[in-house]
């Protein structure tokens, strides 16, 4: 999961997406892209898929999903760590820079 670099939301396990604070969350398509689907699977296996569904921002890829939280379009993505490292506008979910 990856936060806009400079946010300050919490957001230290996917429960925490529950959150009103997380409106907009990017994944890859979860009818087309293969991250998408995994999420998706990920999603519904731990019973957020719902709950979520309603803010998810579909995207064509996953690094459009990281490109979405780039630019602040998005609160949250749910993205491979291996994008995220060369991501230099966004961080893994932590907690926020003091």
């Amino acid at each position: 999961m990856a936060v806009p670099r400079d946010s300050k939301r919490v957001l230290r396990t996917v429960a925490d997406l529950r959150d009103p604070e997380f409106r907009r969350i990017a994944i890859g398509d979860p009818e087309a892209v293969p991250a998408g689907v995994y999420a998706r699977r990920w999603l519904e296996r731990i019973g957020l898929w719902s709950a979520l569904q309603p803010r998810l921002i579909p995207t064509a890829s996953v690094r459009a999903a990281l490109a979405t939280v780039e630019r602040g379009a998005a609160d949250a993505a749910i993205v491979y760590r291996t994008d995220l490292a060369a991501a230099p506008r966004a961080r893994r979910r932590t907690t926020p820079r003091s």
